[in-house]
């Protein structure tokens, strides 16, 4: 079933773009889509990872001396 969008120009430009003449517009977006799942899954995957590990008020403290000191310092 073929439903019909609606996207500006810019965007369409660049869907065009990127589709060249081998994928159709619904490839590029579900590719795009897709990608985007990944990559909020492997992102994901990072949380929790130095709980234990680090005591996070003397990083949190080094930071912001880094972050205070002067570059060239």
């Amino acid at each position: 079933m073929v439903k019909v969008i609606s996207v500006s120009d810019e965007t369409y430009a660049l869907l065009k773009s990127i589709k060249g003449q081998k994928m159709s517009f619904s490839e590029v977006i579900k590719e795009a889509i897709y990608k985007n799942r990944q990559d909020n899954v492997a992102i994901m995957g990072f949380f929790g990872a130095l709980k234990g590990k680090i005591d996070a008020k003397r990083w949190k403290s080094q930071l912001y001396k880094e972050r205070a000191r002067k570059w060239g310092d």
